[in-house]
């Protein structure tokens, strides 16, 4: 049966924040206006407490319906797999969907729950702030194997490339964020549908963290601008509350109600911006606005320096809290006279490579790697009991009389990583030689040394390679190599001859 949607996307499009829902709406705009369909795939529960119940009345959720999105609804992440059946392909969308310090950040955002027949891809994740040691090893360890299997990655800082291929061993390619995938045009014409209509010369205010020293820095920028007001759009998340506590000077007015399309009509109609949040700095320049940005250490300060120096800003737009009166007045950047054209030309040039890459990671045929084949070569830890011999047509390990004893072992590795809780099956063409009937098969970890059964063979006097299969369970991803232990290997031959091993990853219901 065909399945309802293309991509499904995966992603913060049902957060309380501007830059979540016009990023997400910018990615599902891009990929329909590339003839496919959508599922937006709402949050699983279950992880841990940072995953919520979210009401179906929010700001998000209405703009949801007022723009036509597809969306599931919220359930239990052990019902994921069940969207296997639904979309050909799983994209995990931008912001800092894999920034390990975020408590949002689970499994699904790694598209654990993908089926091997489905393909994987990601556009323009973040990583969040440069820098690796907040990658500890039971994270990496865990969704290195999912982000091995993905067919294509993008990220949207350039450390970020650096980050995917030391740490997790992938190849990833930058691209931009998916605000500037759309023209200033259609922003306009979406904030066009507001109800709400700003007059005068303004400073329009994006702050996500409202604080006395951003207060005191926006006061000095509408001072030397002579502006004949300051105008707030509070956070959507709760942050209505804390902007009026801290702007409650006459000069302050709020946009008066929560919607993306206020937002935009905010925006195109501003005179000067400040902003505190990355999305906000991307729509200052999407709609060419003159602007000053105070860093967000909070979120993510090298998302700033990333953005404004791919643009041609550099350190130009960046505002501190320290600043005052006197160093407001003298820096000359804070000024409505601001040339975009470096930053027009960059953004021109790049959404048509990002449009093609993102175009390209859709439509592009999954390779299915449904059959690895191998030449094993063996190692040991009992080197004068067992002798080893590789070569070209396989391996061959050989048990010395009386050696036959427990806590002997030979084992190999595994040419790729596991992935957990998938299940893999193991076809090994050799002879087992033992006066033992069966011979049991491990999985061994190779930094623990720990090992379980996963199955069981039996053994032949007959020299000539015959063959067995071993279906298996990864409950640790971590563990890769095949064991046999000696205790198995008995009598006048005590020999494991082997050709070569394929594995494959199969379904539950395989046969």
């Amino acid at each position: 049966m065909a399945k309802k949607y293309d991509v499904a996307v995966l992603g913060w499009w049902y957060g309380l924040n501007y830059g979540s829902v016009l990023t997400y709406y910018s990615l599902h705009q891009a990929i329909s206006n590339l003839g496919h369909s959508i599922l937006m795939v709402h949050e699983p529960l279950g992880y841990n407490g940072w995953r919520v119940k979210w009401g179906d009345d929010i700001m998000s959720l209405e703009f949801a319906r007022r723009m036509g999105y597809n969306f599931t609804e919220q359930t239990h992440f052990s019902e994921l797999a069940a969207l296997n059946a639904e979309a050909d392909t799983f994209l995990v969308g931008s912001d800092q969907l894999w920034n390990p310090h975020i408590g949002r950040v689970n499994d699904d955002l790694f598209l654990d729950f993908v089926s091997h027949e489905n393909k994987r891809i990601s556009y323009a994740t973040s990583f969040g702030n440069k820098g690796v040691e907040k990658f500890k090893p039971p994270f990496v360890n865990k969704h290195k194997a999912n982000l091995g299997e993905f067919s294509a990655i993008s990220v949207r800082e350039a450390y970020a490339v650096e980050t995917a291929k030391n740490v997790f061993g992938i190849e990833a390619t930058k691209v931009l964020d998916p605000v500037f995938l759309l023209p200033q045009e259609h922003y306009s014409e979406l904030a066009a549908k507001s109800g709400y209509q700003p007059e005068g010369n303004y400073l329009l205010i994006f702050i996500l963290d409202p604080e006395e020293a951003k207060r005191e820095v926006i006061l000095s920028v509408a001072k030397k601008l002579k502006v004949d007001k300051v105008i707030v759009t509070p956070n959507p998340d709760q942050g209505r509350t804390s902007a009026e506590e801290i702007f409650h000077d006459d000069i302050f007015e709020f946009v008066p109600e929560d919607s993306p399309e206020n937002f935009l009509q905010a925006y195109k109609h501003a005179s000067y911006v400040v902003t505190d949040s990355f999305h906000g700095t991307a729509f200052s320049v999407i709609f060419e606005k003159p602007f000053s940005s105070i860093y967000n250490r909070k979120r993510g300060a090298d998302r700033f320096v990333n953005l404004l120096g791919d643009l041609g800003f550099g350190e130009s737009r960046r505002l501190l809290l320290t600043d005052t009166d006197e160093t407001v007045a003298e820096n000359p950047n804070i000024d409505f006279g601001i040339d975009f054209s470096m930053a027009n030309a960059h953004l021109q040039q790049e959404r048509q490579r990002s449009l093609t890459w993102l175009d390209q990671a859709i439509k592009m045929p999954k390779e299915i790697d449904t059959v690895s084949t191998f030449l094993p070569a063996f190692e040991t830890n009992a080197p004068t009991a067992i002798t080893i011999e590789n070569g070209p047509r396989g391996a061959q390990a050989t048990v010395a009389d009386g050696e036959s004893t427990k806590g002997r072992h030979v084992w190999f590795e595994l040419p790729r990583q596991l992935r957990p809780s998938k299940i893999y099956r193991l076809h090994f063409r050799w002879s087992l030689q033992s006066d033992s009937p069966n011979v049991n098969v491990h999985l061994r970890n190779p930094k623990s040394g720990a090992f379980r059964v996963i199955g069981s063979v039996k053994s032949s006097d007959d020299p000539t390679t015959k063959g067995d299969t071993v279906d298996f369970l990864v409950k640790d991803p971590s563990s890769t190599q095949i064991m046999l232990g000696a205790l198995h290997l008995t009598g006048g031959t005590r020999q494991v001859t082997l050709k070569n091993v394929t594995i494959q990853e199969i379904s539950a219901t395989a046969g």
